[in-house]
């Protein structure tokens, strides 16, 4: 009775010739599912003697799909980033505890996270693979670039998921919104937030030390307080913002 069941199948695989228009011609995948039925029933009856014989039954299958597999534009999807087309954040021009760095040089390349760094200027690190080694090295060589802005010996990968104590700039204020760039997270990223949470004395262009979760992959995950304002931090602490105040 199952074999019966099963050549039913395969007959009506057989039955329906490409490009008929039948429902079942226009389902690649629904054709190959019947094809593979039917070589297990196949098998079963004693027509395919070996399992090599039903995987290359199985491996043919793939090359009755429309166009022989190959790919079209309305079954591949447009190019996108993740990003935001905003780019890639900036390199840190210091080093903090809980960045993750990446070795563009040396036998053993493998992520660490910052967990120490000296009042002479050499950082400690924790490689995040399984065997959790130690590095070190100096904020000099973790923070300097190359031409183009990025790592000149490390790649800048991200925070680990903690609060950091970092700089935001108010670009601008309409209504009751207010539009703050973290350069440390990002530089050309606007985040709206509400002005009546931001120190009144603020104006455009103003900065203001915060307290923000720099792990976040959207604005809206940055979940800043204790806002006050200060002085310029200085080029050498903190990266210029992209975006003009105004």
């Amino acid at each position: 009775m199952l074999n019966a069941s099963l050549g039913a199948v395969e007959q009506i695989y057989v039955g329906v010739p490409p490009g008929s228009g039948v429902r079942n011609a226009e389902h690649p995948a629904r054709r190959s599912a019947q094809v593979g039925v039917g070589a297990l029933s196949m098998w079963a009856t004693g027509s395919l003697s070996t399992p090599a014989a039903y995987g290359a039954q199985m491996a043919a299958a793939g090359k009755k799909l429309h166009g022989h597999g190959a790919r079209r534009r309305a079954r591949s999807p447009a190019a996108s980033v993740s990003d935001g087309g905003y780019g890639p954040p900036c390199h840190p021009v210091r080093v903090l505890v809980g960045q993750r760095f990446w070795p563009r040089y040396g036998l053993r390349r493998r992520p660490f996270v910052v967990f120490r760094v000296a009042a002479d200027g050499t950082v400690y690190g924790r490689r995040l693979d399984s065997a959790g080694g130690r590095v070190k090295s100096t904020a000099l060589r973790l923070t300097a670039t190359r031409v183009d802005g990025e790592g000149l010996y490390y790649v800048f990968l991200g925070w680990s998921a903690r609060r950091y104590r970092t700089w935001a700039v108010l670009v601008g204020s309409q209504g009751g919104e207010s539009c703050l760039v973290f350069p440390e997270w990002h530089p050309a990223r606007c985040v709206v937030f509400p002005r009546r949470l931001l120190p009144p004395d603020a104006d455009a262009g103003a900065w203001m030390t915060v307290r923000a979760s720099l792990s976040a992959v959207a604005g809206g995950q940055l979940n800043p307080c204790a806002f006050a304002c200060c002085e310029d931090p200085g080029v050498e602490r903190c990266p210029r913002p992209a975006v003009a105040a105004g």
